[in-house]
């Protein structure tokens, strides 16, 4: 499932995905790091819920 989380130094909406989490498909794992397709800045996850993209 893809995830839309907005880049802190430019304000772009970025989707990222996520990997379900063994059987149970209502939790899953996003990485802890991502860069912005944009702008290439660093980004860190917030803490869940995520909104689905």
């Amino acid at each position: 499932m893809d995830f839309a989380f907005v880049c802190g130094h430019c304000g772009s909406e970025v989707t990222v995905w996520g990997k379900p989490k063994g059987f149970w498909t209502e939790l899953y794992e996003v990485p802890d790091e991502w860069n912005c397709y944009y702008c290439d800045g660093l980004n860190y996850t917030p803490p869940p819920p995520w909104e689905p993209a």
